[in-house]
């Protein structure tokens, strides 16, 4: 597989792989070939997060440009449905409720969640210092998901009420910018930006007895931000 350009983040399906790249395209390659099958701009800045969506037949992005944007596979001419709201880029989303809802996090220090067939923003929440860097859906859990930021804390929200129910701060100067939830629903991984080389790596959480104290292990060694 030829990669063209700087990848952001990819997301994959039985037979594809859709890479964000930095310089606003997002590639389709074959997943079984690694051939470059087709290459569009779906955003007009640089495309922050793309997710498989409805069973492979469907594409979720989000963008610096403020917008979140729904894609069929078989007609990437046009956006399915745009989401609009965001004062700032979006910085990452998940799916919810069994696909009916979206969770969006930004720059702008709030979190919204959308309704998926309308395209309407049902709820909106701003933290202030909430610099959102990634969400994550728990899985088997269609209503909780987790949330990272530039203000040095992970918060788990309830999607019923857009309330975070559990926060933790990270003392260290070193923030979360990536996250994954295992499929059992019972530890997160976070990947972490420091300057000077110190504080990058990763930490993996038990979310069961989530607390600042209760990490299962870390890796800070890391020369660049994960």
């Amino acid at each position: 597989m030829c990669i063209r350009d700087s990848i952001h983040t990819v997301s994959c399906s039985t037979d594809s792989l859709f890479a964000c790249n930095w310089n606003s395209t997002l590639t389709i390659y074959d997943g079984n070939v690694g051939k470059v099958m087709e290459e569009f701009q779906p955003h007009a800045q640089n495309v922050s997060q793309c997710r498989f969506f409805n069973g492979g037949n469907e594409i979720m992005t989000s963008s610096y440009d403020r917008t979140l944007k729904l894609w069929s596979t078989s007609n990437l001419a046009a956006p399915k449905k745009t989401f609009q709201g965001h004062g700032m880029a979006v910085a990452s989303f998940c799916i919810a409720e069994e696909g009916k809802k979206l969770c969006s996090g930004s720059r702008d220090q709030s979190v919204a969640l959308w309704d998926i067939s309308t395209g309407d923003r049902i709820a909106e929440k701003t933290i202030p210092r909430n610099t959102v860097t990634c969400v994550e859906l728990v899985p088997g859990q269609q209503n909780s998901f987790v949330q990272c930021s530039e203000d040095l804390s992970i918060r788990i929200w309830d999607t019923r009420e857009l309330n975070p129910v559990t926060m933790i701060p990270l003392n260290d100067n070193y923030f979360a910018c990536s996250c994954s939830v295992d499929r059992s629903g019972t530890k997160l991984l976070t990947g972490h930006y420091a300057s000077n080389e110190i504080g990058c790596g990763v930490i993996l959480w038990d979310l069961r007895k989530f607390s600042e104290d209760e990490y299962l292990w870390r890796y800070l060694e890391h020369k660049e931000s994960v």
